[in-house]
């Protein structure tokens, strides 16, 4: 009885132990519980925060970028940097300065955004960049280094604020309503230099271009077209006319005055040395017209400025004016640069060489300082080339101007542009710019079709706008551009 009392005794004790220990290990798992559920509780509160947040701030980014597509220069025109705040309100839905408390659900914010200008890689139409502002930029095709601001897109920042946290977001906003002017006929004369809305068929001003052989076309009016007059031209000034070869000595140009001269075609007449007479074309030697003979038609061909082909000389034979028609290995030729002198070399298997400049920059060597000479040309290599001034055109508020495009054909010919562009109709001087913000330079463009971007330094926030254009022939003066269409591209 004793030891069932006894045993009995000890069963009771271990059963309070187990008690204490499981009430203590409840106790330890309610307050583990308790912790998971405040952590959890605190983790969904925070979620829904910042869910909330980035409601408040996507409201914002839409309703700048509307902003800002409604009127541009309304939206360029706020402050810039953190220390201007703004917001949209929401009975007017105008931008205001200043901060915007809300409530939404449970949750107490605030919330605003800032504005900043942007900077960009190539002169203010590359990538995006926190660059220093480059002083070449000056010249819009500085390169694509260099950094400019771009005053067609913004930096928008939205701030939303709450007890304990906070949120941004960064969205570029750009003028994205593109326009298009374009111009197509010019035929009904200039003059005009009203403002137009639309453009119509005139111009204000043109120098030695065609725009009514074609209505609808613009080029420039050739000098010599196939060839060009037969008209002498060979300078007459000493020493312009002297040609030497080391053989036979000077060959006269000159020879019976009012003889030699070069076309957009050829090299034409004939000129005299020790040896006799040299003729440059068989249609104008000193016996007449002879291309109807054995040796067919040949001559000395100006391409361009340069002279290719063959003289003739009945004491020495045939003389190459180039490498490539003579199928020689050696290089060689005669050239005529922007000032009418003839440079390089002649060649006759006779005699040699024939220089036509005492100074021979190709060949290393000038000796005009001993004895001066040079065939020397009034015709020139500069192609033929004319410009056209467009009336003014009012794009109806302040626009970034983008580029300029021109349709129809090249025809071995160019085709450049400059604008000029002002806030009022009537400016005290139009001043026309190239890429360097000066009249000294033109935007070149690379053919019909191919889009030309303007300095956006120079053109943004502009609302009368006009063009000059230039055209040039090809290098022989016989084929023209042929310009059906200016398109001036602008986002308001």
């Amino acid at each position: 009885m004793y030891r069932g009392n006894r045993n009995s005794s000890k069963i009771t004790g271990q059963s309070l132990i187990e008690i204490l220990v499981a009430l203590g290990l409840g106790v330890i798992l309610i307050g583990g519980v308790t912790a998971l559920i405040t952590v959890n509780l605190k983790s969904s509160s925070e979620s829904k925060t910042m869910q909330s947040a980035s409601l408040l701030t996507q409201e914002v980014i839409d309703a700048a970028k509307s902003k800002a597509e409604a009127d541009w220069n309304v939206f360029y025109a706020l402050g810039k940097t953190s220390t201007n705040k703004y917001f949209i309100a929401s009975s007017t839905l105008a931008i205001t300065a200043g901060t915007e408390p809300l409530v939404l659900g449970e949750y107490a914010f605030t919330r605003y955004f800032y504005v900043e200008n942007v900077k960009r890689t190539e002169c203010g139409v590359g990538s995006p960049t926190e660059a220093t502002v480059s002083a070449e930029c000056t010249n819009f095709l500085a390169g694509t280094g260099y950094v400019a601001e771009d005053p067609s897109t913004q930096k928008i920042t939205v701030v939303v604020e709450w007890d304990g946290g906070n949120i941004e977001q960064e969205q570029y906003v750009s003028r994205t309503r593109n326009v298009a002017l374009r111009q197509t006929d010019w035929s009904g004369g200039g003059g005009d230099d009203t403002v137009l809305v639309n453009p119509n068929n005139r111009y204000s001003t043109a120098t030695n271009i065609e725009t009514t052989a074609t209505p609808g076309v613009l080029s420039v009016i050739l000098s010599g077209g196939g060839g060009g007059p037969m008209t002498p031209n060979i300078d007459a000034t000493e020493p312009n006319h002297w040609a030497w070869n080391d053989v036979i000595g000077w060959i006269d140009f000159d020879y019976a005055t009012g003889n030699v001269g070069i076309n957009n075609g050829k090299l034409f007449g004939y000129a005299s040395s020790s040896m006799g007479l040299i003729a440059f074309d068989c249609a104008t030697t000193p016996n007449g017209d002879i291309c109807g003979g054995g040796s067919g038609d040949w001559k000395v061909s100006n391409v361009g400025g340069s002279l290719k082909g063959w003289a003739y000389s009945d004491t020495i034979g045939w003389i190459s004016f180039d490498s490539v028609t003579a199928t020689s290995s050696t290089a060689y030729g005669v050239s005529i640069d922007a000032s009418g002198e003839l440079s390089g070399f002649a060649w006759n298997e006779t005699i040699g060489w024939i220089s036509m400049n005492c100074n021979q920059p190709s060949a290393s060597m000038n000796t005009c300082g001993t004895i001066p000479y040079r065939v020397k040309t009034f015709w020139t290599s500069m192609p033929d080339s004319g410009s056209l001034t467009s009336p003014v055109f009012n794009l109806g508020s302040r626009v970034a101007v983008n580029s300029v495009i021109w349709k129809g054909l090249e025809n071995g010919g160019s085709v450049r542009f400059q604008v000029a562009a002002s806030t009022v109709a009537n400016p005290a001087s139009w001043d026309y710019k190239g890429p360097d913000g000066t009249a000294a330079t033109t935007y070149n463009t690379a053919g019909p079709d191919i889009s030309t971007v303007l300095s956006p330094k120079d053109f943004s926030n502009v609302q009368y706008i006009r063009y000059k254009i230039f055209i040039e022939s090809d290098a022989g003066r016989t084929n023209s551009p042929e310009v059906r269409d200016i398109i001036l591209s602008y986002s308001l």
